[in-house]
């Protein structure tokens, strides 16, 4: 099957910040379908050199993100594929601008549409909006990622059911994995990586941890990552909290395993690699009934309400219980399997022949 793919980015760009979790999801999608025989090219801004020969780089002379499609639009324009997909609103309404079809857009999230914004972003969120329902009514297929967002696309925007599809994200399993990581004895490392905004809402955890660390004094907080919020959250100066900021590319496997117990508190997620990325490594995961964790982590992690006194029951019942730490933990590691990239990109291959099929039907 011929496949041209657009995305921003790749996670070996060393680009970070916006889209480095989306980019992990098209890169490997691609990859595999490389792997599996397939004629694919995926397309993304020019930051840097790819070693793949399927990866084209597209120049841009502004490093404003928000001009890359139309230069995307033109660098594509004398493709020919059986399928075009791309990657978020911004990288398929390029697609759609050329005129390519069939034609599949990922829809990572729909936050406009539920969550207040700064003012600053005001534009931003106008624009997401509008090329979210012209690509909703023009593109042929919507993939999301998890059943909680495909119920959130309907009901949100009022998508035509029969038109999103959904198919999980993944995770390299070669790259976060358990290992031994030294570790001071007696003392249980509480963790979260990720952004630090307020939808990722890292503050649920530091209120949870504050109420915890006034009965343990063996407990310590680390949070990995950078965002809007940060200065916030150690400006609420609770003790034995540390902020280690954004971890290297190639070192959040270590950051992983030097913790016990993995917290995920997101308010809204599309996906939420995070939470997988820590079962993979062998973490057991306290999630919220808020998002995506019930339907992601099942079983393999506890439930708390999106309250500091219920996920900080849960947490202290994993702090007592080593056991039950180790048990979730090997039950995530073998959950997380069910998320590998070959996985994804077969499920990702029969929604593009669904879309081919139902296309030449209409054509």
């Amino acid at each position: 099957m011929r496949i041209v793919m657009t995305g921003y980015t790749t996670p070996n760009s060393g680009v970070t910040g916006m889209g480095l979790g989306i980019s992990k999801y098209t890169y490997n999608v691609a990859r595999e379908l490389v792997g599996m025989g397939h004629d694919v090219t995926l397309y993304v801004r020019a930051d840097y050199e790819p070693k793949e020969d399927w990866i084209k780089t597209v120049k841009t002379p502004t490093k404003v993100w928000l001009a890359y499609p139309t230069f995307l639009q033109k660098a594509v324009a004398h493709e020919r594929a059986d399928v075009f997909h791309g990657d978020y609103i911004h990288t398929g309404m390029a697609l759609l601008k050329a005129n390519k079809h069939p034609l599949v857009v990922t829809v990572h999230d729909v936050i406009p549409f539920i969550e207040p914004h700064p003012l600053k972003d005001a534009f931003y969120v106008w624009l997401h909006k509008r090329r979210h329902m012209i690509l909703q009514r023009e593109a042929e297929a919507l993939i999301v990622q998890t059943g909680y967002m495909k119920k959130k696309t309907v009901e949100t925007t009022r998508a035509d059911p029969s038109k999103v599809f959904y198919a999980f994200s993944g995770v390299d399993l070669d790259y976060y994995y358990p290992k031994t990581i030294a570790k001071k004895k007696g003392i249980i490392k509480i963790g979260y990586l990720g952004g630090i905004d307020g939808r990722k809402n890292a503050v649920l955890l530091v209120r949870a941890f504050a109420l915890l660390s006034k009965k343990y004094k063996n407990i310590e907080l680390h949070i990995g990552g950078s965002g809007r919020t940060l200065d916030a959250l150690k400006a609420l100066g609770v003790e034995r909290a540390y902020f280690h900021g954004r971890i290297p590319q190639g070192k959040e496997n270590d950051f992983l395993n030097a913790l016990d117990i993995f917290v995920f508190p997101s308010l809204q997620e599309g996906f939420g690699l995070m939470q997988i990325e820590a079962m993979a490594a062998g973490l057991p995961v306290v999630g919220t009934t808020a998002c995506t964790s019930p339907e992601l982590v099942d079983g393999a992690g506890l439930m708390a309400e999106p309250t500091p006194e219920d996920v900080a029951a849960k947490v202290e019942t994993l702090v007592n219980d080593e056991t039950l730490r180790k048990s979730l933990g090997r039950k995530g590691r073998e959950r997380a399997r069910l998320f590998s990239w070959r996985k994804i990109a077969e499920g990702t291959l029969e929604i593009y022949k669904t879309v081919i099929e139902r296309y030449a039907s209409t054509t």
